[in-house]
């Protein structure tokens, strides 16, 4: 095996294609890059025969060999991780044209599918239920992609209109503000102007706690979807507070110079609010704890970190765009068959 040959199998298994938002998003740190870089090419020194698939079941072994220690089967996960990690971009791409707003789609698909790749034991769960005499032919790869989508799919089919409506941190009132803002810009783009934006944001604060204790947190609803519709008792809870705290000092002037309103109006504001979300792009993200990462793992060899915002850094897309055209030539074939 040639030298550019032997480098190509380095880069594959210790290069990580990463994207940053607002919110910012998990990267390995540099120096765990570096020290996967190193390691491989130390194993290929000592395996210079060895090529993608000898790789793959080695770290393999180590991954599901308890007999390891915690830091070998860590960096094993970690290499596993980059060799898919192209692959998984390159279909993350595709399969967010699919949809609106196909920028913002794609950032969401790539923060779920991290959550898979990134979680050890969801990852070796995904791997170790791979059997190619029961895959068609399928190789890893293409089966691992045929994983995500499945678990895409299963997230968008978990999310509703309500979710998308009352999907808020009331704990955080930073948090909530953000949201409250969002909602209020998906209302201004819709062509709704005063006093109804401050109307129907004033029922919405008060609609979301009522739904979560009804619908959400309901031991009742346990055994049915997460987010289910809302019900007239939902309505009539929130106009009653809507009528009630009219007239309270935070209130605006738009709601306390209103006219009461009934759970029918209510639920007609709700319906208008979420017709603006599911047009309004910027919320196509969804939201994850940025240091979910770093609980799985010791604090003193964590491989991840969240990124800070820079003016310089490289948009995701451009970034792993030009990798993708030769890439889109060996794998797509075996895509469309899984799809």
């Amino acid at each position: 095996m040639s030298s550019l040959q032997h480098q190509d199998i380095i880069d594959k298994f210790s290069s990580v294609y990463t994207c940053t938002s607002r919110n910012g998003y998990p990267s390995f740190k540099p120096s765990i890059q570096k020290r996967l870089k190193s390691r491989m090419e130390k194993l290929v020194l000592l395996h210079p025969e060895w090529d993608d698939k000898h790789y793959v079941q080695y770290f393999l072994r180590s991954l599901n060999d308890n007999s390891q220690s915690e830091s070998e089967q860590q960096l094993s996960h970690l290499h596993l991780v980059a060799y898919f990690d192209l692959s998984r971009c390159h279909f993350i791409q595709q399969f967010s044209q699919k949809f609106p707003f196909p920028a913002a789609t794609c950032l969401k698909f790539f923060d779920l599918t991290t959550d898979v790749l990134y979680n050890r034991e969801k990852f070796k769960k995904c791997l170790n239920s791979y059997d190619p005499k029961n895959e068609s032919g399928a190789n890893l790869k293409t089966y691992l992609q045929a994983v995500l989508r499945n678990i895409i799919l299963d997230q968008l089919n978990f999310e509703s209109p309500w979710h998308l409506l009352c999907d808020v941190d009331l704990n955080s009132r930073r948090k909530f503000n953000n949201e409250r803002q969002k909602r209020q810009a998906s209302l201004f783009r819709q062509g709704i102007t005063e006093p109804q934006v401050s109307q129907y944001i004033f029922a919405w604060q008060y609609f979301i706690p009522i739904y979560k204790n009804n619908r959400v947190y309901n031991s009742k609803t346990k055994n049915t979807t997460r987010w289910p519709e809302s019900e007239q008792a939902d309505f009539e809870e929130a106009a009653r507070d809507y009528n009630t705290n009219r007239f309270q000092p935070d209130a605006p002037l738009q709601v306390s110079s209103g006219k009461e309103v009934t759970p029918e109006l209510i639920q007609k504001w709700m319906n208008i609010c979420i017709e603006a979300l599911q047009h309004y792009p910027n919320l196509v993200e969804i939201s994850r704890d940025a240091d979910s990462y770093e609980k799985q793992y010791d604090q003193s060899d964590n491989p991840w970190e969240v990124l800070e915002s820079e003016a310089n850094q490289t948009d995701f897309i451009e970034q792993i765009d030009p990798v993708f055209k030769e890439e889109i030539k060996r794998i797509d074939n075996s895509v469309v068959k899984i799809w």
